[in-house]
């Protein structure tokens, strides 16, 4: 999990956004979802999000009021969702009423009701390939070189179109998606940052007064984490750190600082050097250096949940049936799973969809799946990778 002090809340390709300067977890969002609604802008393009109908009224085939064509309408009418299985049967949809959202749009764009819902799915696709790039190729990243881990209710539904446009080798659909995130609150260290801008120049400041500031900003973090009801024994020693740069310079960088020697000016001064020129190619051993912030981040120790047993081999039959699912311009004749049957050494072939009460996960065809021996899905780019 990557901490940033440098973002930019509803920044796009378009937008510079509006600056937070404070330690957040570095995400990019993108606002598409299942109630993000289907629109032509004035030149005739067609949009979807961040307009959205949310869950209430909710899509169109809630039966609540909602007129509008929505990412969920239109995965009913791709026969992605199954209607009669929707958060596990809970929830009644109703397909005709999505088709009806739909009708307008595909008048418009002179194209089946099918083919328009297919339309949307892949804009829906192409803003979070967008977004996935603005974290990987565009920070020097290559996407071939990682997994990508799908979560939530409608990140396992889109995540093999996008592992195909990304080259990305594999994509990892955790068990309960739904509540992954969650579950990935439950692991988290409970945390407390500490900034205080103090700007220093580097060669000036005396070491005793850095560790003063240090001692200082320590003493509140773990104030806050012991008034918590964290006891002193589950907290280690805080994490340090400073924010340097070059004088006269606007970006600094985070330079950790792991014991008291390490405050002396030369080891500060190195270990600058050597950060920015890790970060910016170049670094300016000439040029004075100062000090912006003084950084101190404490951490408790908890005791973490830990993983279930998966199913065991040899149960009952996880497939479903078979029904029509419309794959771009394609439809297919696909097989339907049910994930909470599925053992740990069961492999599968696309087109395939595996449904559970949070979410549905496709995979398209050319692609394998497997079940792994902890219940991750594993989608490999192709069949034979698995």
């Amino acid at each position: 999990m990557k901490i940033t002090t440098d973002y930019r809340m509803e920044a796009s390709p378009r937008s510079s956004g509006y600056p937070l300067k404070v330690p957040v977890v570095d995400i990019v969002e993108i606002g598409a979802g299942g109630g993000s609604i289907a629109w032509f802008d004035a030149g005739g393009a067609l949009k979807v999000g961040p307009l959205s109908a949310g869950a209430d009224p909710g899509p169109a085939c809630y039966g609540r009021g909602g007129v509008e064509p929505t990412v969920t309408d239109a995965l009913l009418i791709t026969g992605v969702l199954n209607p009669d299985y929707f958060l596990g049967g809970r929830l009644e949809v109703d397909v005709e009423l999505a088709r009806r959202a739909y009708a307008p749009l595909a008048a418009r764009l002179g194209v089946s009701i099918e083919a328009a819902a297919a339309g949307v799915i892949r804009v829906v696709n192409e803003q979070t390939i967008d977004a996935l790039k603005l974290i990987s190729v565009r920070r020097g990243y290559d996407p071939r070189d990682f997994t990508l881990v799908a979560s939530g209710g409608g990140g396992p539904t889109h995540a093999a179109a996008l592992m195909a446009e990304l080259g990305v080798r594999r994509v990892v659909i955790p068990p309960f998606p739904g509540a992954f995130s969650a579950w990935g609150m439950l692991l988290t260290e409970p945390r407390v940052d500490r900034v205080q801008t103090r700007v220093l120049p580097l060669a000036s400041t005396p070491p005793m007064e850095l560790e003063r500031l240090f001692a200082a900003a320590e003493t509140e973090a773990i104030a806050a984490l012991t008034a918590q009801g964290f006891g002193a024994e589950s907290i280690p020693p805080p994490r340090r750190g400073l924010d340097m740069r070059y004088q006269g310079q606007e970006h600094t960088v985070e330079v950790p600082v792991a014991e008291s020697g390490d405050l002396a000016h030369d080891a500060l001064t190195r270990a600058f050097h050597e950060r920015h020129r890790r970060r910016y190619t170049f670094a300016l051993e000439e040029t004075p250096v100062e000090i912006v912030n003084i950084r101190v981040t404490a951490t408790a120790n908890m005791t973490r949940p830990s993983l279930g047993t998966p199913i065991a081999s040899g149960g009952d039959d996880p497939l479903k049936g078979t029904r029509l699912v419309h794959f771009d311009d394609r439809a297919l004749s696909t097989r339907i799973y049910d994930r909470a049957l599925l053992s740990a050494d069961f492999t599968g072939e696309g087109p395939a969809i595996v449904e559970e009460p949070s979410t549905t996960t496709v995979v398209h065809p050319g692609q394998g799946f497997a079940v792994d021996a902890i219940g991750n899905h594993i989608i490999a780019a192709r069949v034979e990778r698995l």
